[in-house]
């Protein structure tokens, strides 16, 4: 029998997507759903059947895993003697709880990068994919049961889109998979697909839940198959060119020979054809794809799209900031005189990059602590100087929104990126929260300008100097036109970890703040 752990956590929105309309013209309204397909608990005064009655002995496991995957947890156990101390779990939350168990199911393995300690090979126990649901006039507005995700780039469309909590199921970060492959098709620009599709998704709103059983009237929802009751009132629409599947991995975690001996047998049977009914009783597909419960009103898939890349998986992450992580981020911003100077649009370039470090901020978490530095010659001592401290953003996200929209460029400072870098770096190690995910932001148009100043190689060989591989701090660098010195911030991040670009216009810029955001989000 089970020991039932209820560790459901209350549900989030899609952050970036909620502000990418002050760079991109938004088109679409998001709406996050957050379903649970987990059933009341017994009366209290109810005494169900001992399943292991029968056992001659019985092995005790910690598992974490959805409620949608409990019953098959709860049958394989009986058939292999194990007793279930039972954590219910999905999203963020399992991937917290499953440090301290011997197996975690989730929904999909698109967590493993949430994970920061090796889960291991993963074995699929079940498949739903991800369909779109609507009213039946809508569905026929868009196509009849097929929905050609293009269909969702269009601005101003006319209706709203409808997503699961990407905090709680995979299904919420995956839904942006095919938009985003759909916006590829027609801009290979890289990081502007990327942006666009948040602006394609942006603007969330939270509907509540039963909606997929008496949907809004105009309201797409993404779904999991396994969530959706079919009726007259909702149409349900298959993907074209195809459809993004949750795979429902099972990861053996035990640390100790016998607890994970006793976890593979019980993953084997989780994963074999005995289960079946189980799987159909959760209206899951087998691991293959294969349906043993009744479709009527399903449609069938049109084809399986390829699992996102890691890159991806990251990018997929900061569409949705699903990560519950907690960030420390120390922003450098560039200053010089340089930044001052007109664009083609008539701007200056600081406004464009202004405009992007405001969505950023206005992204992250609460619980994210970010500061701002300044960077100039003349910005003061060390060529930097102090505009917002680090602090949670729940203290002091007005502050920074603040100062930063007042930020103007210096008429005559010149770059100091590599010792504003290297003392940025040390900062973010004197307060190292071990809870956190610490980056250090570069935001240049340049390159270090002091003369008989600090060389690229004596930076590379003073932060590998001072790094902790136990305290991780990424280097993430955004440069902006041709003087920018972005070969070196990119062989930074590659020696350090982060991500560093070159970004023409805030378009770029927002794509490359989104995988930023998306690489704090999914890791710890």
């Amino acid at each position: 029998m089970a020991r039932h752990r209820d560790r459901s956590n209350a549900r989030r929105l899609w952050a970036v997507g909620l502000t990418a309309g002050l760079v991109l013209d938004a088109g679409i309204i998001l709406v996050a759903v957050n379903v649970s397909r987990g059933g009341d608990e017994a009366p209290a005064s109810t005494q169900p059947a001992d399943p292991l009655a029968g056992c001659p002995t019985r092995t005790t496991l910690r598992v974490v895993a959805p409620p949608v995957a409990v019953p098959l947890l709860e049958e394989a156990a009986a058939a292999t003697c194990t007793e279930l101390d039972l954590s219910e779990a999905g999203g963020r939350d399992g991937v917290r709880l499953s440090r301290d168990t011997d197996l975690w199911v989730t929904d999909s393995s698109v967590w493993a990068v949430a994970r920061p300690w090796d889960a291991g090979e993963p074995v699929s126990i079940a498949s739903s994919p991800i369909v779109a649901t609507a009213d039946p006039a809508l569905a026929q507005d868009l196509g009849g049961d097929h929905l050609n995700w293009r269909s969702l780039l269009t601005p101003r469309r006319g209706f709203t889109v409808g997503l699961y909590d990407p905090e709680q199921t995979a299904t919420g970060v995956l839904a942006a998979w095919p938009v985003l492959q759909a916006e590829r098709n027609v801009n290979d620009v890289p990081f502007t697909s990327l942006a666009l599709t948040a602006n394609a998704l942006a603007d969330p709103t939270v509907i509540p839940e039963g909606a997929l059983s008496a949907p809004r009237m105009r309201t797409l929802v993404l779904a999991g198959e396994y969530a959706v009751e079919p009726s007259p009132d909702l149409q349900v629409m298959r993907g074209v060119p195809g459809e993004a599947w949750l795979d429902f991995p099972a990861y053996v975690v035990a640390k100790d020979t016998t607890s994970r001996a006793e976890a593979d047998q019980l993953v084997a049977e989780l994963a074999s054809s005995r289960m079946a009914d189980a799987r159909a009783a959760a209206r899951l597909r087998d691991p293959e794809g294969t349906a043993h419960f009744d479709t009527t009103g399903l449609g069938e898939p049109t084809s399986q799209l390829r699992a996102p890349t890691l890159g991806t998986t990251y990018k997929l992450f900061g569409l949705g900031a699903s990560g519950s992580t907690r960030g420390r981020l120390l922003v450098l911003l560039d200053v010089s005189a340089t930044m001052g100077a007109s664009q083609a649009n008539g701007r200056p370039l600081l406004d464009d990059v202004r405009d992007t470090a405001l969505v950023a901020m206005s992204a992250l978490l609460d619980h994210t602590s970010v500061g701002v530095e300044l960077m100039s010659s003349d910005a003061g001592p060390g060529g930097h100087r102090t505009l917002v401290p680090l602090g949670p953003l729940s203290d002091n996200r007005a502050a920074i929104l603040d100062a930063v929209e007042d930020v103007s460029a210096s008429p005559y400072g010149t770059s100091s990126v590599y010792p504003s870098i290297l003392d940025g770096y040390r900062r973010l190690q004197r307060g190292y929260d071990p809870e956190a995910a610490q980056s250090l932001v570069i935001m240049t148009d340049g390159r270090n300008a002091e003369a008989g100043g600090m060389s690229a190689q004596e930076l590379r060989r003073r932060l590998v100097g001072v790094r902790d591989p136990q305290q991780p701090i990424r280097i993430m660098g955004i440069g902006f036109g041709p003087g920018a010195d972005v070969r070196g911030l990119k062989l930074l991040s590659h020696r350090l970890g982060g991500a560093s670009a070159r970004v023409n216009g805030p378009v770029q810029m927002l794509g490359v703040f989104i995988t930023m955001i998306g690489q704090v989000a999914a890791e710890g």
